[in-house]
């Protein structure tokens, strides 16, 4: 059996889609004056046909490791499998589609607002509309991967990487990318990872070389071109550092190179550099963006811990100085529309910065927020989320203008991971986790941690109909043999004092709750029924929590993990079938007197969401099948039948 710690984390991972997918699947779920809906559920824009239908999937966060801003609104950005372009100056992004084959991205030129280039280990990739349709290009016989490209028209681009044979190469396009030309590089040329081009001719290129016989990195070096990569010049090679990764050249004269420990500039098209003065611990500098001749932003990583770094230089690279990145972003590429606007991406986010880089702003999550694992929004306004940050301590975040811009506060050291929260009012919410339970009456500005009746159970759902009455829900684990209890816990005082009541079955775990009423609530789960086996369970209540009565659950169904009632007879659930690779949904329309199975769509695997606007439209998320690593929303207009 999937045990309930499993279960949990499972949900958390998978089901939240990382923090930017939940806040954005958990914002679109809002319905005034509904039922708190269960995290991670959305409803529909349009009215879906009648019965299931698969509305959105929603692939893993992405890694983000090249980005092109041709203006100051408009940036495209690529990763593993992955497009996403902004058109408010990263403020808000959008996934594009990707072409078939193009799995690896490695970075991206745009020479006009509607053209540009990606290029990785999978095929080159073309738009000329902005990123609406992109089109694929075969890599050059003998290419391997590219690394770096730039683009300083619509029709010019040069791209730098490696040969199937593991040397350097560049290659060119004079029509846009549908045609490329490999000319052969100067000898010792080792590999190249940056690219520059200044003018649709003059281009810089940036790698390193290997010592005599082959063995060893002497120096980082330089090389350029006047007739836009048809041929190069012997290469300028640098002592110290171990390689020149990225470039960038704001006019045919004027670039900046930084790399391994090396930043480099020069102001007469390469034929002469001066070495620049880097602060002290930084190694690895993987992109950088020139605003102008003078002004220039670099992003990379320390040698000593993973946090992601950001330095500004004002007099083209002379000197530089350290500049505070978001926490948790570690950006891979940087692109400047002008010396004050720049975009970095990276582990699967954006940061922008509109003063140079002296201050950055993340526009999806803020702070260091790693993952989110509930939400409950009050109004169309007012919704909190819970989750962890980076370092692993509960967060709380809170937004008051409907997502636009969120606070968070990092609780108590004390306070264990918390899964899930609800909100009685726009100031009153509880949320539960491993052993927790905490209260706020002021919208999530403070919390209060609330002491647990009996052991330290973890608690995985919860459901508050009103500001004083919320039903919790979980599990404990006799650590002795070794199986689990489902546990459920009251409050009727806005969680001061809770009580503790007897859930049927001895085996049942339970993932989730939904309240209709203070007196009405549905609580579902799974049931051990022997190794490896299970079948899903729901339990109701109609005096508060109280009392609980087993249900009969259809056939085939392995766990229930989640729930939403939007009467006190309607109710969907949702889990995993027997198989424990589809969903399956079940719905009750006489309080869960009986349950019916419901056709889930293809593709559809596990679910662990539901939440129902109405007795007509209800959402559920969870995992597609075609990448299990990421989600799916499906969508319903006639899920009770009806009544005789």
């Amino acid at each position: 059996m999937k045990t309930r710690a499993s279960a949990f984390s499972h949900r958390v991972v998978q089901a939240v889609l990382g923090s930017a997918a939940a806040l954005v699947l958990a914002m679109l779920s809002v319905s005034a004056g509904a039922a708190p809906p269960a995290f991670g559920a959305v409803h529909p824009v349009a009215a879906p046909p009648a019965g299931w239908d698969v509305q959105a999937t929603y692939p893993p966060p992405p890694q983000l490791s090249g980005v092109s801003c041709p203006s100051s609104a408009l940036c495209v950005a690529v990763g593993t499998g992955t497009i996403v372009a902004t058109t408010d100056g990263g403020m808000t992004w959008t996934s594009q589609t990707v072409p078939s084959g193009a799995v690896d991205l490695a970075a991206v030129s745009c020479g006009s607002t509607s053209d540009c280039v990606a290029v990785g280990t999978s095929p080159i990739i073309v738009t000329t509309d902005s990123g609406t349709t992109w089109s694929t290009v075969s890599l050059p016989a003998g290419v391997a991967s590219l690394g770096a490209i730039s683009c300083p028209s619509a029709s010019a681009c040069v791209a730098v990487g490696h040969e199937s044979s593991g040397g350097a190469v560049s290659i060119s396009t004079t029509d846009g990318g549908i045609t490329w030309s490999t000319p052969t590089l100067p000898s010792g040329v080792t590999s190249l990872g940056g690219v520059s081009c200044g003018s649709s001719s003059d281009c810089v290129a940036t790698g390193s070389t290997n010592g005599s016989g082959g063995s060893g990195i002497s120096g980082a070096l330089a090389i350029t071109t006047a007739d836009a990569g048809a041929s190069w010049t012997s290469p300028t090679v640098f002592s110290g550092g171990g390689g020149l990764s990225t470039i960038s050249c704001d006019t045919t004269s004027n670039c900046v190179a930084v790399g391994n420990r090396l930043a480099v500039s020069t102001t007469d098209g390469g034929t002469s550099w001066k070495t620049g003065r880097l602060p002290a611990g930084i190694f690895y500098l993987e992109g950088i963006s020139c605003g102008s001749t003078r002004d220039c932003v670099a992003v990379g990583s320390y040698n000593v811990s993973p946090a992601g770094i950001g330095i500004t230089t004002t007099n083209a690279g002379a000197t530089w100085k350290n500049r505070t990145l978001p926490s948790g972003l570690i950006p891979d590429g940087i692109s400047c529309a002008s010396p004050s606007d720049c975009v970095a991406v990276g582990s699967a986010s954006a940061a922008i910065t509109v003063d140079g880089g002296d201050a950055w702003a993340t526009e999806t999550v803020p702070g260091n927020v790693a993952a989110l694992a509930g939400i409950s929004c009050a109004s169309t306004s007012d919704c909190v989320a819970v989750g962890s940050d980076n370092s692993d301590s509960a967060v709380a975040l809170r937004t008051t203008d409907g997502g636009a811009v969120w606070s968070y506060r990092t609780l108590k050291s004390s306070v264990n991971a918390v899964s899930a929260v609800s909100c009685g009012s726009t100031t009153d919410c509880m949320a539960v986790g491993s052993g927790t339970i905490i209260t706020t009456t002021n919208g999530g500005t403070s919390w209060k941690s609330r002491t647990l009746p009996g052991g330290p159970p973890f608690l995985t759902g919860i459901s508050c109909p009103s500001t004083s009455d919320c039903v919790a829900v979980g599990y404990t684990v006799n650590m002795v043999y070794g199986y689990s209890s489902g546990v459920v816990i009251t409050t009727t005082d806005g969680g001061k004092v809770w009580s503790t009541q007897t859930v049927p079955g001895a085996s049942t775990d339970l993932a989730a709750v939904s309240c209709a009423t203070t007196m009405d609530c549905v609580a579902v789960g799974g049931d051990e029924t022997g190794p490896g086996a299970s079948t899903g369970v729901a339990v109701a209540t109609t005096d508060g929590g109280v009392a609980w009565a087993a249900q009969m659950v259809p056939a085939g169904i392995f766990t229930l993990d989640g729930v939403s009632c939007a009467s006190t007879s309607d109710c969907v659930a949702v889990g995993d079938d027997s198989s424990e690779r589809d969903g399956a949904i079940v719905a009750t329309t006489d309080a869960g007197t009986t349950w019916t199975s419901q056709t889930t769509p293809s593709g559809v695997a596990n679910l662990n969401g539901a939440s129902c606007g109405s007795t007509s439209v209800c959402e559920a998320v969870g995992l597609n099948q075609s990448d299990p690593a990421g989600g799916t929303i499906i969508g319903s207009t006639v899920v009770f039948a009806p009544r005789t």
